[in-house]
């Protein structure tokens, strides 16, 4: 079996059709199934990004009881939910879109698509391009070509790691807005640890990590400590996290397979 991970809103799992992925107008209603399963032979099951992220995450925990957020930073940005070691998919298996929430209702307007404000516009890569861009630290790249802009993002996160005070202005500033996203999350959810991963967390994570136990802390209702770590995994989580789900659904136990009769007369 073959185990693609990607950007939601995801089909039934067995379906497996792209049907509007964020970010990705050129992979509306492509029939991934079917086409991997016309190139391998192999059946497929397709997960989404951020759910197989926190299934791989899960996985590589050493605790024995994992309750946790975990916040994934790619192209886009998305959250899933580890309850008593239970990733939580939702309804429709589409849990984690997190994009929208309003986590700075002064921000800048940004030329794009995502909302005014919204955790998205704070940390995926053509908004933080586009910040970069409107401030002078570097010519706009074409928007429709993502290699270009992560790579001008990544030249950000560069310059502001060597210390340039501009680019590390704005990275801390998006690390400040991505807290207050996080914050309505643990309030929501009373979970105590957050974990944060994806593609461009090793770029944001020098900027990030350090302070974003403090500013979390600061958004949070309830006086407790949260504990915010890094992904274990790396930067592909996701991709891990595909193998797992596929995994999981061979070997998992399932309450209808475990059945247990009663004992027979005389026995014990």
């Amino acid at each position: 079996m073959v185990g693609p991970a990607a950007p939601g809103p995801p089909p039934p799992p067995h379906a497996g059709v792209l049907l509007d992925p964020p970010q990705l107008p050129n992979w509306r209603d492509v029939r991934l199934g079917a086409d991997l399963r016309e190139a391998t032979g192999l059946p497929v099951l397709l997960g989404k990004d951020v759910t197989a992220a926190a299934t791989a995450e899960l996985r590589a925990s050493q605790e024995t009881s994992n309750t946790f957020v975990f916040l994934y930073l790619g192209s886009g940005v998305g959250a899933s939910v580890v309850l008593d070691n239970q990733v939580v998919r939702g309804a429709t298996n589409n849990i984690g879109e997190v994009g929208d929430l309003l986590v700075d209702s002064d921000a800048e307007q940004l030329e794009w698509s995502g909302r005014r404000g919204g955790l998205a516009a704070a940390c995926v890569p053509e908004a933080l391009v586009l910040q970069a861009a409107r401030v002078g630290l570097m010519p706009l790249p074409d928007l429709n070509d993502y290699v270009a802009v992560d790579d001008a993002c990544s030249a950000l996160c560069a310059r502001a790691a060597e210390g340039d005070a501009v680019a590390a202005r704005l990275l801390r500033r998006a690390a400040h807005r991505v807290a207050v996203g996080l914050g309505v999350l643990v309030n929501l959810l009373d979970v105590p640890r957050v974990v944060i991963g994806g593609p461009l967390w090793a770029r944001l994570s020098p900027a990030f990590l350090p302070v974003m136990g403090d500013l979390v802390a600061r958004e949070l209702v309830a006086a407790r400590g949260v504990e915010v770590q890094g992904s274990a995994v790396g930067d592909r989580v996701a991709a891990q996290g595909a193998a797992e789900l596929v995994l999981d659904h061979f070997l998992a136990p399932r309450a209808s397979a475990l059945m247990v009769g009663r004992p027979a007369r005389g026995d014990g």
